[in-house]
């Protein structure tokens, strides 16, 4: 149980990027009407979006 703590914290900012922010952008996205970028479905973007800050935030160990 400990080792699969760990992992998630070591992990964490990919974690949180596609359990938080890639739902929340892709709900934006259908709120504001923007939706079929590029033939693309919203929840996609989201995840493209959300994983590519949250791969800049595991690498860099910030978000900002």
């Amino acid at each position: 149980m400990s080792t699969i703590i760990k992992y998630i914290f070591e992990y964490g900012a990919l974690v949180f990027a596609f359990g938080l922010m890639a739902p929340l952008i892709a709900q934006t996205l259908v709120a504001f009407g923007i939706i079929g970028i590029f033939g693309l479905s919203p929840f996609f973007i989201g995840c493209l979006i959300a994983g590519l800050y949250g791969l800049f935030a595991q690498v860099k160990g910030r978000w900002i």
